[in-house]
């Protein structure tokens, strides 16, 4: 193994003496060729005794990936009496859009978030997330189905997402824990 050795990859050996004789030990001779034996070189790979095993510490594991998956799962309703304005579920006067949180974790390998609406021009193809949680917050479950529903809607220009998106985000949270 050629490569150039750190002085911080030695360890100290036990019965030998550190201490600077002069100021020459730093100096690199060029003109000595020192061999070292393959043993001498295999034992000096090794730790000592001295080292503290307290300091090696394990690395973390690396976080794990969940996929999960955001879709628009159309409903119809029919309503028994359609005579008024603005009935909240006929789909010509209003657009309704509801978004179900998932609070438990489903017999599925993938999470699935639904937002439930009754405009049938709404792509139903899903869209889908990586968490580093089996089973996200709700703030972020809420917040994955905002953005889905603010990049497929034609309405809302863009800074008017930006501008709200937290306001929004922070309304549906404090309306989650009044229930």
């Amino acid at each position: 193994m050629s490569y150039f050795p750190r002085a911080d990859d030695f360890a100290p050996r036990l019965g030998y003496d550190h201490t600077l004789t002069g100021p020459e030990d730093f100096i690199f001779n060029h003109d000595t060729i020192q061999r070292v034996s393959p043993t001498e070189d295999t034992l000096s790979d090794t730790l000592s005794p001295s080292y503290d095993l307290e300091d090696f510490r394990s690395f973390p594991s690396p976080p794990k990936n969940y996929n999960f998956s955001t879709k628009y799962e159309k409903f119809h309703v029919t309503p028994s009496h359609r005579a008024g304005y603005n009935k909240i579920y006929n789909f010509r006067r209003s657009k309704s859009f509801f978004f179900e949180l998932v609070d438990h974790l489903p017999n599925t390998n993938e999470l699935q978030l639904k937002i439930y609406t009754n405009d049938y021009h709404m792509s139903s193809s899903p869209i889908s997330h990586n968490s580093t949680s089996q089973l996200p917050n709700f703030k972020f479950q809420i917040s994955k189905q905002l953005t889905h529903f603010f990049s497929t809607q034609k309405v809302i220009p863009r800074r008017f997402q930006e501008k709200f998106f937290t306001l929004i985000r922070k309304k549906l949270l404090e309306r989650l824990d009044f229930i």
